[in-house]
Parts: C-alpha cells; sequence; structure tokens
C-alpha cells in the first residue's frame, strides 16, 4: 500500500498543471467491505474518452516531455490486484485526476494477521 500511495502522489507531483499550486489529498473510509484510498489531485488530468482503454496498460503514456516511462499506473494496479483490491479513475483533462483504490478490508485484515 506504501508504495502505491508514493506512486499515486508522485505521479500528482509530475503531472502538475503550469502556473497553478499543486493540490493533493489523501483520504480514506470504509465503504461495504472495503477500505476505501482515494488520491485527488489538480493536475493535468488525462482523458478518459481517449485514453480509457489503454490507462493501466504497460508503456502507455498520455502525457510527453514529463520523464514517464509508462510503467506506473500499470505496477500500481499489480500491485493492489496481488492484495485482493482494485483502483478506479475519475479524470478530465485539464482539471486534474482522482484515484480510487479499494481494499477488502476481510482479504487485507488476514494477510496482516498472517
Amino acid at each position: 500500500m506504501e508504495n502505491s500511495l508514493f506512486n499515486l502522489i508522485s505521479n500528482a507531483i509530475t503531472y502538475t498543471r503550469p502556473g497553478v499550486i499543486l493540490e493533493i489529498r489523501v483520504e480514506t473510509w470504509r465503504e461495504e467491505e472495503n477500505i476505501v484510498l482515494m488520491v485527488p489531485d489538480n493536475g493535468i488530468g488525462i482523458d478518459l474518452e481517449k485514453h480509457r482503454e489503454q490507462l493501466f496498460r504497460y508503456k502507455r503514456m498520455f502525457h510527453r516531455g514529463y520523464g514517464s516511462n509508462g510503467v506506473g499506473l500499470f505496477k500500481i494496479r499489480n500491485q493492489i490486484r496481488t492484495f485482493g483490491g482494485n483502483i478506479e479513475v475519475k479524470s478530465e483533462s485539464g482539471r486534474g485526476s482522482s484515484f480510487f483504490v479499494y481494499f477488502n478490508n476481510r482479504v487485507y485484515t488476514l494477510q496482516q494477521d498472517e
């Protein structure tokens, strides 16, 4: 979880809109049997109409000139899924992104107790 959170925050910092003060929040709550981690930012965002199908694929880049290698979101999703979780995104080009990470509370608790 720590690595996924680090990568989401790192992405938010990397994809800051020029001339706009960066805002990143980290929030958590319980939703049914899940623990939800939300990381919203006010960065450059992603055009989901254009890129939704490619979003978590290996070596896919949506913004050139930011020094990215296209593996960050791919890696984050695989790490989260390894622990029985899921990740979703809401984003609008030029307005920022919100990533929602869902951890199954029962699965996570069992893994921690082992």
